[in-house]
């Protein structure tokens, strides 16, 4: 998926299934879910494949832990008062 429309995939709170190859992977840090190299059609076929396999704790356990990534990194209330609170740091200083 594009790095634009993982903020969309997370907030699904769905597990996801992940075709990219940069150095930092928000999949695999909030552990929503599987990355494989990109343009890796094989492995992309087999990640969704193993997904499917799985069981359903394993895939409840992702999507929970994708909506809450979604909560904690793109929700834009959680934004804005992070932001803010650095802000107030920041004059304070």
């Amino acid at each position: 998926c594009g790095a634009n429309k993982l903020s969309e995939y997370v907030a699904w709170g769905r597990p996801i299934v992940h075709s990219y190859s940069g150095s930092y992977d928000p999949v695999v840090q909030s552990n929503a879910g599987t990355t494989v190299e990109a343009e890796n059609v094989d492995a992309l076929a087999a990640a969704i494949l193993d997904l499917s396999n799985s069981d359903e704790k394993t895939r409840l356990a992702f999507g929970m832990n994708a909506k809450r990534a979604a909560i904690e990194s793109y929700d834009l209330n959680t934004l804005a008062q992070r932001l803010e609170k650095r802000l107030s740091q920041l004059s304070n200083d």
